[in-house]
């Protein structure tokens, strides 16, 4: 594994272990990207984006990366 800051690898483990983000990881920040060739006073000529904490992208991943080993292993063995 790529080397990590030791206060940002505390904070992931934190999250996992109590299985709760910080307030400020879950808001994002919504941007509206205009859409060239399109009237600027139409809200369809607009792309909305919203940015959202690096930190808690990784924490996803993390946790994406973690559920799809486990349903990997365990996959074959799911019933309904």
């Amino acid at each position: 594994m790529e080397y990590m800051e030791p206060r940002v690898l505390a904070a992931l483990t934190n999250c996992l272990v109590q299985g709760q983000v910080p307030r400020r990881w879950k808001t994002g920040k919504l941007l509206l990207l205009w859409k060239k060739g399109r009237p600027e006073d139409q809200p369809s000529a607009y792309h909305p984006i919203v940015l959202l904490d690096e930190v808690c992208k990784i924490l996803e991943r993390i946790i994406v990366a973690r559920l799809a080993q486990h349903l990997e292993h365990v996959g074959p063995n799911l019933t309904n």
